[in-house]
């Protein structure tokens, strides 16, 4: 941040900028039609970090780099590491402060997000959130002229010098003609980005979704419905302030089954030698030949015993609601290693489902099929008037965003009705621009296509779900819920639809 007085910008200028250009982006991140935020899975999410990241700032890294897809947690820790070397008290010679190197024309942008009462650049839960914050207020700056790795190169330019350092004079936003965005050479930010472009490996944990593991997994319970989800946040979860695992609620007594073969490592009270706390109740853990743990909470009854060896799908216990427990169910975890920490929790239910057995003795239906397609249409109608959330929305319905608001963005919505339509069979992209590059594109549209926007020729930022008779329905942004609309006349029309779909 201190870099921002290089180049001829004195702070005043500088101040003029940022009120100028990134507040205005920050409120675009903000209320834009879209507003993907990264799942955990991502580079950004649960997995995403090395031990080379200090422990005490991991949970706070995976917040920040869950608001946007641009922004990783491993990335915020490499600028971390070349602004202030995770120094929490570090004062440059220009007066920017703490980890994230604020300047104090910044601070009005900080807020409390560790809820202590104050928002400080030395307090490093409020720079943390505030470097991802600004970070992501950069990415739609930049994405008509970048993408890639080269659009993040971009941002953390913008970052160190200030983006009018890195758009031409008079261009609020970046284009591939008249106003492209450059590096600044001034002799500080190229070795600035490259140094955290380069290290960025060095703070980048094991991607969960690239974990070996032979054979078919089951989850836990046959038949169930949602509680919590995964990376839910709320204050019942005080261990990493988002909930850590993936809750089946069924009736009690239901029988649990190992999800892999394994050896059982605990089955006792949790607060007993092995287990993790008394919160947990009743719990059973088991290690898997890959190096990953298994964990199911609140058991009513133990079917297995210390050192068993399991096999997949046998019977270790029966739901129930012991210990921190409000109604039968099953609160199940996975970690991709050993330690029970933060940083090595990973999606239990997404990775499960990703490695289902492919079922046998049924029909296939294709993607375009109108069976199919109309119960996709009807997952999403079941949605209507449900909030706008940015950064809200998972595979099994509406759930809160980092600032606990309960519902859908675009993309979780589109992403849930064709998860839960298809039979929880088919998984698309989490974000707009994800699912208009990845899906097939089409010239003549069928109801439960995707209907993608590139919105004033920035890329890909809005979706929703076409209905056919040019209607779609989709979660428009924070001022509206769910509803259906028209996209042949009025705004949507003027913004380059064009339609995508699942193979």
């Amino acid at each position: 941040m201190k870099k921002w007085l290089l180049g001829g910008v004195g702070s005043t200028l500088a101040l003029i900028l940022l009120t100028l250009l990134a507040i205005p982006m920050l409120m675009l991140l903000l209320l834009d039609d879209d507003g993907d935020q990264a799942e955990a899975g991502m580079v950004g999410g649960v997995g995403g970090l090395s031990a080379a990241v200090p422990a005490e700032y991991v949970e706070w890294l995976l917040k920040a780099g869950a608001i946007c897809p641009e922004v990783s947690a491993a990335l915020l820790a490499s600028q971390l590491a070349a602004e202030s070397n995770f120094n929490p008290t570090a004062v440059s010679p220009v007066g920017a402060q703490g980890i994230a190197q604020i300047m104090p024309f910044n601070f009005g942008m900080l807020r409390d997000d560790n809820g202590n009462g104050v928002a400080s650049a030395l307090d490093p839960a409020d720079a943390i959130m505030f470097q991802g914050r600004f970070m992501c207020s950069f990415a739609p700056m930049f994405r008509g002229g970048a993408s890639g790795d080269e659009l993040v190169r971009f941002m953390l330019a913008a970052y160190n010098a200030g983006p009018g350092a890195v758009l031409p004079s008079g261009c609020g936003t970046a284009n591939t003609t008249t106003c492209r965005p450059r590096i600044p050479q001034n002799g500080e930010t190229p070795p600035y980005v490259d140094r955290i472009m380069a290290n960025l490996a060095q703070y980048q944990g094991a991607d969960p979704n690239t974990i070996a593991a032979d054979g078919a997994w089951i989850h836990p319970v046959a038949s169930y419905t949602t509680g919590g989800t995964f990376r839910q946040v709320g204050r019942h979860w005080a261990m990493c302030g988002w909930h850590t695992g993936y809750d089946y609620a069924a009736a009690q007594g239901s029988p649990v089954k190992a999800v892999f073969s394994g050896t059982v490592i605990h089955a006792s009270w949790g607060s007993d030698a092995g287990g993790t706390g008394a919160a947990y109740g009743n719990q059973v853990i088991i290690a898997h030949p890959n190096g990953m743990r298994s964990y199911y909470d609140h058991l009513t009854a133990f079917a297995v015993s210390q050192g068993d060896q399991v096999t997949t799908g046998q019977l270790i216990g029966q739901v129930g609601q012991t210990g921190n427990a409000f109604g039968a169910h099953l609160h199940f975890e996975l970690t991709k290693a050993a330690p029970f920490t933060c940083d090595n929790f990973i999606d239990p239910h997404a990775f499960i489902q990703s490695r289902l057995t492919a079922p046998t003795n049924t029909t296939k239906t294709t993607a375009g099929s109108t069976a199919l397609t109309a119960k996709v249409i009807a997952a999403a109608k079941s949605q209507l008037g449900v909030r706008y959330s940015y950064g809200g929305g998972s595979l099994d319905g509406p759930s809160a965003n980092m600032s606990g608001v309960v519902g859908f963005d675009c993309s979780s919505l589109v992403r849930y009705a064709w998860y839960q339509g298809t039979g929880r069979r088919i998984t698309l992209p989490r974000t707009s621009e994800q699912q208009a590059a990845q899906l097939t594109k089409v010239t003549s549209p069928q109801p439960g296509d995707l209907v993608v926007f590139n919105i004033n020729g920035n890329g890909y930022s809005h979706v929703g779900l076409y209905l056919g008779g040019g209607q779609m329905i989709h979660a428009p942004n924070p001022r509206k819920t769910v509803e259906i609309t028209t996209i042949t006349s009025g705004y949507y029309a003027n913004q380059s639809p064009s339609y995508r779909r699942p193979a």
